[in-house]
């Protein structure tokens, strides 16, 4: 099976706040299954191939798939019928007997009439729990209305949309590099302050976050050109760094 793999823009790390980290997703194209349940592929006017012909409890099987560090999925789907979409991701662990899916880990759903041939992506679903090393995933279909699927994607945490990241709890910001204002999301309302620190740790800002604000936009246009890290403070605290242009 072919695993196509896409590295996005560099992004930076909260973790290890010196370091960078690359965005990574595997995308699991439709062709590239290791065993369609119910399903087949099919080949469109342009020649892109998809998963179509799907009833509702079919599901598509995908081989050495690593999970390390993946925690979302999402589809890229096809209608020419309203109603639910849904696809759920499962692992291959045996609970419901062997060589089909077992536990439900993530699902997507979709809602609406895109046309055959226009494919959306979901939103992203999240995992429901950590997974690490090459998994034996299955994708299980259901629906209202009829769909077909053209691709899946899996992302790790730096792949995530700033509302994603604020679903799992985590700081949003961006746009990172920025020449002019910094946008900061905040998953609650717990941040009462922040400080911006040059790379020797000397303090180069510091202002008060109004109390019930989950999203500032900050002026850093009158800073120079560099890393710098940013401290949010109150009942929770957290840093990340970014990079002034």
């Amino acid at each position: 099976m072919k695993i196509k793999t896409l590295l996005f823009t560099a992004v930076l790390s909260t973790t290890a706040l010196f370091s960078g980290a690359f965005a990574q997703s595997i995308i699991l194209q439709s062709e590239d299954n290791s065993e369609l349940h119910g399903a087949n592929i099919t080949i469109e006017d342009n020649e892109a191939k998809n998963i179509g012909f799907i009833a509702s409890g079919d599901w598509a099987r995908y081989d050495n798939v690593d999970l390390t560090n993946i925690v979302a999925f999402s589809a890229h789907l096809a209608s020419n019928k309203t109603g639910d979409q849904t696809v759920t991701m499962h692992l291959d662990d045996g609970v419901n007997g062997t060589g089909v899916p077992g536990t439900a880990i993530a699902s997507v759903t979709a809602n609406g009439k895109t046309g055959w041939q226009n494919y959306v992506e979901t939103e992203n679903g999240m995992l429901s729990q950590s997974v690490t090393g090459s998994q034996t995933v299955y994708f299980v279909f259901t629906f209202g209305g009829q769909f077909n699927i053209d691709l899946f994607t899996l992302k790790d945490a730096a792949s995530l949309s700033v509302a994603d990241k604020i679903k799992e709890g985590k700081i949003g910001y961006y746009p990172n590099p920025v020449n002019e204002a910094l946008t900061i999301a905040m998953p609650t309302a717990d941040y009462r302050q922040y400080t911006i620190l040059d790379v020797t740790g000397k303090v180069i800002k510091k202002e008060v976050i109004q109390s019930g604000v989950r999203k500032v936009e900050l002026n850093v246009s009158d800073l120079s050109k560099g890393v710098y890290l940013m401290n949010l403070e109150g009942t929770k605290n957290s840093t990340f760094k970014f990079i002034k242009e």
